[in-house]
C-alpha cells in the first residue's frame, strides 16, 4: 500500500536495486574470469560495460565485449635466456616459448616468435633460421574464457536472486 501512496519514490527504488544487481554482476563476471586465467583486473573490466537504469526506464545491461585474444604480456609474459614464458591457467606452472620475445616501441610491447623453417611445424619448435618471420602470440580473450567455462547461466542465476535481495531492502527502507 505505501508503495502505491509514493510511486516515484518506489520507481526510484527499483531502479537503485537494478543498479545494485548491474553493478555486482559486472564484479562477478570479472572475478569468475579472473579465477580461471591469470589477468588483471584492469584487463578483464575492460571488456565490461554497464548500462544503468533509470525510474522511466527500469532495465540495465551488462555486456561482455566479444573481444579479441588478450597478448601474451598480458598473462605475466617474461623475457628470459630460454625464451619467453608466460602463464594463462591459474593453475600449473609457466610455458617456454622457445626462441620468444617482448617487443618495446613500434611493436607495442606484445609477445613474438620467430617463425619456423619447417611448413607447419608449430613457431618457437625448429631451429632458427634468418629472414623467416615473426608470429604474434596472444591468449584467450575474456569472452573466450566466459564461455569455455559456461558461466552465463551462474551469472544469471546470481543476478535474479541479488535482485530479489535488493528489491526487498531497498523498498522496505524507501517507502
Amino acid at each position: 500500500q505505501k508503495i502505491r501512496e509514493h510511486p516515484k519514490k518506489a520507481m526510484r527504488a527499483v531502479a537503485g536495486a537494478i543498479n545494485d544487481t548491474a553493478k555486482h554482476e559486472k564484479t562477478l563476471i570479472s572475478r569468475r574470469i579472473r579465477e580461471e586465467v591469470n589477468l588483471k583486473k584492469a584487463d578483464v573490466d575492460k571488456y565490461i560495460h554497464t548500462s544503468r537504469a533509470t525510474p522511466e526506464k527500469l532495465a540495465a545491461t551488462v555486456t561482455l565485449e566479444k573481444s579479441k585474444k588478450i597478448p601474451l604480456e598480458a598473462f605475466g609474459g617474461r623475457q628470459t635466456k630460454a625464451g619467453l614464458t608466460y602463464r594463462i591457467g591459474k593453475k600449473g606452472g609457466r610455458t617456454l616459448v622457445p626462441h620468444g620475445f617482448l617487443a618495446k616501441g613500434s611493436l607495442g610491447g606484445h609477445a613474438f616468435v620467430r617463425a619456423s623453417k619447417t611448413k607447419g611445424a608449430k613457431p618457437g619448435t625448429e631451429p632458427l633460421v634468418k629472414r623467416l618471420g615473426i608470429h604474434k602470440l596472444e591468449g584467450p580473450s575474456a569472452w573466450g574464457v566466459f564461455v569455455k567455462h559456461n558461466m552465463q547461466k551462474d551469472i544469471k542465476d546470481d543476478a535474479q536472486a541479488f535482485l530479489d535481495n535488493r528489491l526487498q531492502h531497498r523498498l522496505e527502507h524507501t517507502v
